[in-house]
């Protein structure tokens, strides 16, 4: 979802929305970086062939298209997926010029971070009881994760067959 941002200060130009902003939910939300402004940025033509301006800073760099979107809207799309659980910094540096010759008094910047892991199903369900010794856990994700990064990150926590409580970590 578009997240209002504050406008140009005095009568410069102005940033009316930005997305993605902040943490995402689902992987779809970094498809797209979008960025409105208050006033016309570019003449109505046929969408161009190429890469399109690059006029949004990405940190870290992503490679991909930018597309005026009617007047007043820029997006860009990434060749790939961008990296889950990512932050990234999206900067419109100062200068930048609108149609009518006001610029950007400041550069504008905001950040969002790509979807993290999060457990989504796992066996043994909470309070299961009576299982076998050698049963082995199952945890799904919305995403793959690298082993040797969760190690340390991800732990299993039952009781052994006295009720006290147990940790075990993946």
């Amino acid at each position: 979802t578009a997240v209002p941002a504050p406008a140009g200060a005095g009568s410069g130009l102005g940033i009316l929305s930005v997305t993605p902003n902040g943490p995402t939910a689902s992987s779809r939300e970094s498809d797209s970086i979008v960025v409105i402004f208050d006033r016309p940025m570019a003449a109505l033509t046929a969408i161009p062939e190429g890469p399109g301006p690059a006029l949004l800073r990405i940190d870290p760099p992503a490679a991909g298209r930018t597309r005026w979107l009617g007047t007043k809207t820029l997006a860009f799309t990434p060749e790939r997926r961008l990296p889950q659980a990512t932050p990234f910094r999206v900067t419109v540096p100062a200068g930048t010029r609108a149609l009518d010759g006001t610029a950007l008094e400041k550069d504008f910047a905001w950040s969002f971070e790509t979807m993290r892991p999060r457990l989504v199903k796992h066996f043994p369900q909470d309070g299961q009881k009576f299982l076998k010794p050698d049963t082995r856990p199952l945890l799904v994700f919305n995403q793959p994760v690298d082993k040797g990064r969760a190690k340390g990150r991800v732990s299993l926590i039952g009781s052994d067959e006295g009720g006290r409580e147990k940790k075990w970590e993946v």
